[in-house]
């Protein structure tokens, strides 16, 4: 503001190509302003041509950014891990797992190994913005909803001669799972023409660091043959 006996001229700035001044005194700016201090030099002339100035400090500070981050933990291996997230400022984003530069992966489903990790989204500091970042950490677990199965056939419960096919099944292809008959390893599947007797049959596997251990066992009957016929001959002749 200013005041004078006189009448009032107009008001001047040194710096027209960024700022304005309307005869009112109200100074604006009439392009984006970056990250910085401008001292501006205001002067007003009266109708004696009295010339007064003042230099005006204008402190234009960064924009304080706000980063957010989510995901879709926990989950199951081999289920996909999707994090997503955001700022305010796109100029330089960044995402990182385990301080592993991972930018191309935001919002990508993608497939990790069973144990827990740590993210981290980020920007850095700007000429007009201040650094940000959100983290989390994800867990994948270890897969222990597949299930092992032994098939018996044509029964588990069989007449000899009975010609059986014993087969493990459900095995993951990670995995190497093995099928034993009474504590003894067999290939899978196993076909044997047995004799009469009980057996057990198991199928397992130790898992890995992806997949939890697992077994199953399954039984097998082969009973005694009680329906063959006795023929009585009598020199030669039945």
């Amino acid at each position: 503001n200013a005041s004078d006996e006189l009448l009032f001229g107009s008001y001047k700035i040194n710096w027209t190509n960024t700022f304005s001044i309307n005869q009112s005194g109200f100074l604006s700016n009439i392009s984006s302003l970056a990250v910085g201090i401008y001292r501006i030099n205001v002067s007003i002339n009266d109708s004696s041509n009295n010339i007064n100035s003042t230099i005006y400090i204008l402190t234009v500070q960064r924009k304080a950014i706000n980063c957010t981050i989510s995901s879709n933990s926990p989950q199951e291996y081999p289920n996909p891990i999707n994090v997503t997230g955001s700022c305010n400022n796109l100029e330089s984003i960044g995402l990182y797992r385990n301080n592993i530069n991972i930018t191309s992966e935001l919002g990508v489903n993608k497939i990790l190994g069973a144990g827990a990790y740590s993210y981290v989204l980020n920007v850095s500091q700007t000429q007009n913005y201040t650094n940000a970042s959100a983290s989390l950490f994800v867990v994948i677990n270890q897969n222990n909803s597949y299930v092992l199965s032994v098939a018996i056939s044509p029964s588990n419960n069989a007449v000899y001669p009975t010609l059986t096919t014993a087969i493990g099944n459900g095995c993951p292809t990670e995995l190497s799972c093995i099928l034993h008959r009474n504590n003894i390893s067999k290939t899978n599947p196993e076909i044997i023409l047995l004799g009469a007797e009980n057996y057990s049959y198991f199928y397992n596997t130790s898992g890995n660091a992806n997949y939890t251990n697992k077994s199953v066992s399954a039984a097998l009957i082969v009973n005694q043959n009680i329906s063959s016929s006795v023929s009585l001959y009598l020199n030669n002749t039945q």
